[in-house]
């Protein structure tokens, strides 16, 4: 990824958007639209997240087939794998990637064989969004199988959080 005129415009109408208080759908329109076009993604998740639980609230998904959504609640909550919210929103970085969590051996991961690899898809970047300790937001980007993400897309994303989780916040209901 490079520092360049355009990555920095696409990086700062995201900040933009975030700090706008803007509606979450139209949030998310404004965000995902203009991060596409900085890291390639193929699938989206996104939710807001109930600080006290971590349980998932106005989940929105984008190229993930909605069959396929009791498998990712009983992945996350009930089976022993890497790379869960619950590990990542105590994480000091807050960010991490399959391939990162598994040492390069998306194998490692009960998520990967049973569903990323039947749909094709490969890495995911996972990013909590945090506000004052708590966990108001959760987001998992995804890519097509052969295509890992870069330690510098996943310090991008880092870099995008801030804004992140304040628009997740009031989202969820808290106050700016």
């Amino acid at each position: 990824m490079r520092a360049d005129p355009v990555t920095e415009h696409h990086t700062n109408e995201i900040i933009r958007a975030c700090r706008s208080g803007l509606a979450p759908e139209r949030l998310k329109a404004e965000v995902l639209g203009r991060l596409g076009r900085v890291v390639p993604i193929d699938a989206v998740w996104w939710a807001t997240a109930d600080p006290a639980t971590l349980l998932f609230t106005q989940a929105y998904r984008d190229g993930i087939p909605a069959d396929t959504a009791p498998y990712f609640v009983d992945n996350e909550y009930l089976d022993d794998d890497v790379n869960k919210w619950t590990e990542l929103a105590c994480d000091r970085r807050g960010a991490r990637t399959l391939w990162q969590a598994t040492g390069g051996q998306p194998e490692a991961s009960g998520r990967y064989r049973d569903l990323f690899q039947p749909l094709g898809m490969g890495d995911e970047l996972r990013v909590v969004l945090r506000t004052g300790g708590a966990c108001w937001g959760l987001v998992c980007l995804h890519r097509q199988a052969g295509r890992p993400f870069t330690d510098t897309e996943t310090a991008y994303l880092g870099r995008l959080a801030p804004p992140g989780r304040r628009a997740a916040h009031r989202a969820a209901g808290g106050r700016p």
